[in-house]
């Protein structure tokens, strides 16, 4: 028998998909640090409130074809409302040559080299692949803090295997921040703030 307010199998499916729901992304190449830009951002890409954001360059890297990887599996589970954040206007034309209709960005905020006063993870590990750490945590502050939308961020050696919504939105519900741990830090490899 079913439970009184359960919710039918189908509709934790299909939570929150994204495909062919969203308008014109028209700040394809947009350097977020330019007036407006993110908000733009948030108002053509969140999907009922909710962006993911993946990051990297268009270097011939594993990096830059895990991350074109980790859209198109986000992609195949019916999320398209993702923001891929790269380093230049170059990088946003490369991807979209590969995908054509990337939502893709930069920020010239993208730091080049070691923070003045950085914090352990970048004094022991710092790399290119570090650079976008900071430019993730920022925007995804900015879009939960000024414009209440809820952020997954991923990194792009992580496999979707599933829609991770009804997770998410079910036993984390009440959850404002949901993370890994790396001890003794938070990784941040994958997040979500709500």
């Amino acid at each position: 028998s079913r439970r009184p307010h359960a919710r039918p199998a189908l509709d934790a499916a299909v939570m929150l998909e994204s495909a062919g729901r969203l308008p014109p992304f028209t700040a394809f190449g947009t350097d977020l640090e330019a007036e407006g830009a993110l908000a733009r951002v948030a108002s053509q890409l969140a999907y009922q409130r909710e962006l993911i954001i993946v990051c990297s360059d268009a270097a011939p890297t594993a990096s830059a074809s895990n991350a074109l990887n980790t859209v198109l599996q986000l992609r195949a589970l019916g999320l398209h409302h993702v923001l891929f954040l790269s380093d230049s206007p170059a990088s946003c034309l490369s991807m979209r040559g590969a995908l054509p209709d990337i939502a893709c960005v930069w920020s010239s905020r993208l730091p080049k080299t070691m923070p003045a006063n950085p914090g352990l993870c970048a004094k022991m590990y710092w790399g290119y692949a570090f650079y976008f750490y900071d430019l993730r945590k920022h925007y995804a502050a900015r879009l939960a803090i000024e414009f209440g939308v809820n952020v997954l961020q991923t990194d792009t050696d992580v496999v979707w295997l599933s829609n991770p919504y009804p997770t998410l939105k079910g036993i984390y519900r009440g959850v404002q921040l949901v993370s890994m741990s790396d001890t003794p830090l938070v990784n941040a490899g994958v997040f979500y703030a709500q």
